[in-house]
């Protein structure tokens, strides 16, 4: 089994039963430059399970981030209008 194919074993492995993602779910996956390969692995296995998924990168000149949780709390909510993300 090369790389890639343990990376998305791995993926599907937390996303099953770690996290319990079934078709249902919405999932926003945020990565950067550094971490790419491993948001592709859980990019393919949200393909594989059926869920939605949205890959928002992190841009290094953004770096560090200055933005507060509480405004990423706010523009996940307007995006996914999802009670999940309560203040």
């Amino acid at each position: 089994m090369n790389k890639k194919d343990k990376m998305t074993a791995a993926a599907f492995l937390a996303m099953r039963e770690l996290f319990e993602i079934s078709s249902n779910d919405k999932l926003l996956i945020l990565t950067d430059i550094h971490c790419k390969t491993i948001a592709n692995a859980f990019s393919v296995v949200c393909f594989k399970i059926g869920c939605k998924a949205e890959t928002y990168e992190i841009k290094e000149q953004s770096r560090p981030l200055r933005t507060s949780r509480r405004t990423y709390k706010i523009i996940i909510r307007k995006k996914y209008r999802s009670e999940y993300f309560q203040s």
